[in-house]
């Protein structure tokens, strides 16, 4: 099922990134133009009850450039690529994993599996609360009750675990891996959620075979669209709704963008944008403990969508510039150990969602932690190797 040939592997990751871009920037950029993104903004608030927000949209939307703001995204865009194109750039001296590695990898899914089923645990009982208290004629598919469980609430070990276990079945490890990731994706499924389960058969794609890309295909494009296909959609719907993910992240930009604008003409870019963030803990990010330039002061958002993250690249450049130079220098050493091409490849996939739909900074400090956990693990195992502990 996985691809031996790194060349096939690399050039399926930058054609998954090329399609974020279409995606995330360059479709909603022509249809900005068409006047079709402010429709399908629109058409989540009724022009009986919520005038003032349409009002407000427009208003908010007419005083963006959308070259400019295009222009912006491509560029951030553009700088993440190519710190994703340096990590993932194959090792000189290629060192295979040992199964000691492998080993420590399956501990890891372990710990993560654990903390899963508690979450499960949870979860059943919140799912078997919202089915009995729904007045709703298809309460399994109230999707905003059920995501109110996760909201907030750390996922982190099922991101860890995830990577981990795609990279263990690679190795041919298979029990531990199918049982994490057949929960994740059993809890995604029931909660109307696709978010694990899309970048985990796209992380499978990525580093699969010529033989596997059809099969792996069609599971990816039914993981897209199960849950429009489950609420009964027209085509008409199913397309505004597939598009309203991209438009409404562009949305929270253009919303930032415009409180940008007030603030550039009240600041010093050097003071304010730089030294006030000199010493911003960019490993454990908070905005509240930093000058965010897009900060909601002047023009609030109107309803809670998904953070458009490459923002963070114009708002915290000497943070990105650190990030950028601790990730080349951990790649360097854990070069000295293993080949971690692979891994760099999938954990690229996971960080590359939590930059476009979160935060470059966290998405990239991310990965750094993922580096250290990389060199702990094989510190781990060259001194058991040395000493002969087992």
């Amino acid at each position: 099922m996985f691809s031996k040939d790194y060349k096939t592997s690399f050039y399926l990751f930058y054609l998954f990134l090329l399609s974020i871009y279409v995606f995330y920037i360059f479709i909603p950029y022509v249809l900005n133009f068409t006047g079709y993104a402010n429709h399908i903004i629109l058409n989540h608030f009724s022009s009986n009850s919520h005038e003032a927000e349409r009002f407000y949209i427009g208003h908010i939307t007419d005083k963006i450039n959308f070259n400019y703001f295009f222009l912006i995204n491509t560029f951030s865009f553009f700088i993440i690529s190519i710190l994703f194109l340096i990590l993932i750039k194959k090792n000189r001296i290629t060192n295979n994993f040992d199964k000691l590695f492998i080993k420590a990898s399956q501990s890891i899914i372990l710990i993560s599996l654990i903390f899963l089923f508690l979450d499960f645990y949870d979860y059943y009982y919140h799912y078997i609360n919202i089915l009995s208290e729904s007045t709703e004629d298809k309460a399994f598919l109230d999707r905003n009750s059920f995501y109110n469980f996760f909201n907030g609430r750390r996922q982190t070990h099922y991101i860890v675990g995830s990577i981990f276990s795609i990279f263990c079945l690679k190795n041919n490890k298979f029990i531990i891996p199918i049982i994490f990731l057949s929960l994740i994706s059993f809890i995604e499924i029931i909660s109307l959620s696709r978010f694990y389960i899309f970048l985990i058969f796209a992380s499978l794609l990525i580093l699969s075979n010529k033989k596997a890309f059809l099969l792996l295909g069609i599971v990816i494009v039914t993981i897209i669209f199960y849950r429009f296909i489950l609420l009964d959609n027209t085509m008409i719907t199913l397309i505004k709704n597939f598009l309203f993910e991209p438009i409404s992240i562009n949305f929270d930009a253009i919303i930032k963008l415009s409180n940008a604008q007030i603030e550039l003409t009240k600041i010093d870019i050097f003071e304010d944008l730089i030294l006030k963030n000199i010493f911003t803990n960019f490993l454990f990010f908070d905005y509240s403990n930093s000058y965010y330039i897009f900060e909601e002061k002047y023009h609030p958002q109107i309803r809670s969508f998904a953070q458009f993250g490459l923002l963070d690249i114009l708002a915290y450049p000497l943070q990105i510039l650190f990030i950028s130079i601790l990730l080349y220098l951990l790649k360097k050493i854990l070069e000295k150990f293993y080949d971690f091409t692979d891994l760099y490849i999938i954990t690229g996939v996971f960080c590359s969602f939590m930059i476009i739909r979160g935060s470059a900074i966290y998405g990239l400090s991310f990965m750094i932690k993922m580096q250290i956990i990389f060199i702990i693990i094989s510190l781990c195992c060259f001194l058991i190797k040395k000493f002969d502990i087992i």
